[in-house]
């Protein structure tokens, strides 16, 4: 399960970035109830039941805020070692209150996914590119599948199954915002695609250079797109048994997670596999169209488990 970019503007400065658990978490924890949708949580907090939103705003918050630090520079790797720390002395009992890990810890929740998701801005600080598209399989398990996990726990589930479907989501919604977001990514220095993909349909990263300067892909372009959006829908439709798995609002904000990521896949197929020409985006059309898709979705899903 996962969505949107929240976005905190992370300071350069060390001293400053590493201010008291009393100040920074608690910015963040005043905007994270609203963010679901902003923040690519794997939820829209506002659909589930009450008595999980403050922990799922909690985990907003800090999601938000480490998914910001993926940057080689020493105010955001100060941060991200913050951030580990406060998370092994929360777990480990030796912490006083945090407002942002403390909720998450009363909760019993695992902090591995916690220390994964650190793990993801770390690679992301220092890995441009990926050689191969398992190489980029693993990124996604460490930068967003424990979304989905912690998500789960919160919701009162830790089953295998419902992990590997919750997995699968995940990492489709990560790669649907990669393709979308290919030339602004490339713009600041980093190219998802792996390497083996570029290579077999003839793509250079000069291509890419070209397809942003002059704002339309070229064929071999094209075809790598349309090639990366097969894979996508076939990850998707491998975590799609979720959504009978899960009860209540959670059912409907988990088929709203697959309605966007198909609607977001359908608006890159629109534009001829050219997410060059402009950065593709949802209408509020479209948008009500996932909600229709979504509640539709459930009763095809809840017919065939019978």
């Amino acid at each position: 399960m996962k969505a949107n970019a929240m976005h905190v503007r992370a300071t350069d400065n060390v001293q400053l970035a590493r201010r008291s658990e009393r100040d920074m978490p608690l910015q963040s924890m005043r905007t994270a109830p609203h963010s679901a949708r902003a923040t690519r949580l794997p939820v829209r907090g506002m659909l589930l039941p009450h008595r999980h939103r403050p922990t799922l705003a909690a985990l907003a918050a800090f999601y938000r805020e480490t998914r910001t630090l993926g940057t080689p520079t020493a105010a955001h790797v100060a941060r991200l070692d913050a951030w580990e720390a406060d998370v092994n002395r929360v777990w480990d009992g030796t912490a006083v209150y945090h407002p942002v890990l403390s909720p998450l810890a009363a909760r019993d929740l695992p902090r591995d996914p916690l220390l994964a998701l650190i793990t993801a801005q770390r690679e992301r600080q220092c890995t441009p590119w990926y050689e191969t598209y398992d190489d980029l399989l693993t990124f996604c398990a460490r930068a967003t599948n424990p979304l989905g996990q912690l998500v789960l726990a919160i919701l009162g589930y830790m089953d295998d199954e419902r992990i590997e479907y919750s997995d699968a989501l995940c990492t489709a919604v990560q790669l649907t915002a990669f393709w979308r977001d290919i030339a602004r990514d490339y713009t600041r220095g980093r190219v998802y695609v792996p390497r083996e993909d570029m290579h077999l349909f003839g793509v250079s990263d000069d291509d890419l250079a070209r397809a942003i300067a002059h704002r339309h892909a070229d064929t071999n372009i094209r075809a790598m797109i349309s090639f990366e959006i097969e894979r996508v829908l076939a990850v998707l439709h491998h975590g799609a048994p979720l959504v009978t798995m899960l009860r209540g609002r959670a059912r409907l904000d988990c088929a709203l997670v697959i309605s966007d990521a198909r609607a977001m896949l359908a608006a890159i197929v629109r534009q001829g596999y050219d997410p060059f020409v402009t950065r593709p985006q949802l209408s509020r059309t479209a948008r009500a169209g996932t909600l229709f898709a979504a509640v539709r979705s459930i009763s095809e899903e809840t017919l065939h488990s019978r």
